[in-house]
């Protein structure tokens, strides 16, 4: 699946939403399922979400999400082993 760039326009608030369905829907297969239509569109509604998290101050750097992931893997292994805090890791990511 190729990506849509989200462009904002004024007229419409932040993002043109059905623009961007629009061309959603343009990029999938034409026999694509209406589970894969709702996944795309979560997809792109979690991106969305997400650049106005970053655009308003309350977004994580790469940086600060790596420093807070290796502290709380340090933690997990000094509270209960290498092997729990790898399985841990595992289950927070599935």
């Amino acid at each position: 699946m190729s990506t849509i760039s989200f462009t904002p326009t004024p007229e419409y608030g932040q993002y043109n939403i059905k623009a961007i369905v629009r061309g959603l829907l343009d990029e999938l297969p034409d026999d694509c399922t209406i589970e894969e239509v709702m996944l795309a569109l979560y997809v792109r509604a979690s991106i969305l979400e997400s650049r106005e998290q970053i655009n308003s101050g309350n977004g994580v750097t790469l940086e600060a999400a790596r420093k807070e992931l290796g502290q709380w893997l340090q933690s997990q292994s000094r509270q209960s082993g290498w092997q729990e805090a790898a399985a841990a890791v595992s289950t927070r990511l599935s």
